[in-house]
């Protein structure tokens, strides 16, 4: 709890993969991937309450066997084409119908952002208690040149002459990096979108936003959290 506000936390764990097969449970630096953020959840000086979301035997028996809680998730929610928010859905109806329990924050924390640190879930925490804001994302600084393409042409967002030459002088995108997302309970459900009502970003340090979706992007977050380690370790 923090500022007589509640906060659960959802860790969504799907059993299907098609980037990097049964990728939620693959050895990360000598533990299932999704125990990671389980670990970070639980130094949270202000999470009430963290639960697993999950269709799949082998992954509720891997959550359960470290600690963790699990909520059945139906199969219907847990396909390609579902949703993160229809699983967040069910959790709360699911503690509201079965507990008679509702919490006024959910935080999402997706187990393939294993870099993720607790300073970015209270962090996150402190500022959307303001109550300024419906929901809040985590985000990366973005410097290169957006746009889209039509056939074989690039369509810039901003036209190249109203940018300027070097590249430290430009004002930065932002983008969402999938690290963190909090969301009023009551604008969840109402919107269902975790990005609902007027939105705060919080700009994660760099090397926290490695998002994991093959084998390559697999390699580089182990070697990333390597570099943290022996940097923590040095200083």
């Amino acid at each position: 709890m923090y500022q007589n506000k509640t906060f659960l936390a959802v860790i969504p764990v799907r059993g299907g993969s098609k980037g990097l097969p049964r990728k939620n449970i693959l050895p990360f630096m000598g533990k299932p991937l999704m125990l990671h953020s389980l670990a970070e959840a639980k130094k949270s000086k202000y999470l009430d309450r963290i639960v697993f979301s999950t269709e799949d035997a082998e992954i509720k028996k891997i959550a359960q066997e470290a600690g963790g809680e699990v909520i059945d998730r139906p199969d219907e929610l847990a396909q390609d084409h579902c949703s993160t928010e229809s699983a967040l859905l069910q959790v709360i109806n699911y503690v509201k119908g079965k507990e008679g329990k509702a919490y006024d924050y959910i935080v999402t924390l997706q187990v393939t952002s294993p870099l993720r640190s607790v300073e970015t879930i209270d962090q996150g925490i402190e500022m959307i208690s303001s109550g300024e804001f419906d929901s809040l994302f985590s985000c990366s600084r973005i410097f290169k040149t957006l746009g889209t393409k039509v056939g074989d042409e690039f369509k810039p967002l901003i036209p190249f002459a109203e940018l300027p030459r070097r590249r430290q002088d430009r004002k930065p995108f932002y983008g969402s990096n999938g690290v963190l997302y909090i969301t009023k309970t009551g604008s969840l459900i109402k919107e269902e979108l975790c990005t609902a009502g007027r939105i705060a970003i919080l700009e994660t340090p760099e090397e926290e936003s490695a998002d994991i979706d093959n084998q390559l992007d697999f390699k580089i977050a182990e070697l990333l959290f390597k570099h943290r380690q022996e940097t923590y370790e040095k200083s």
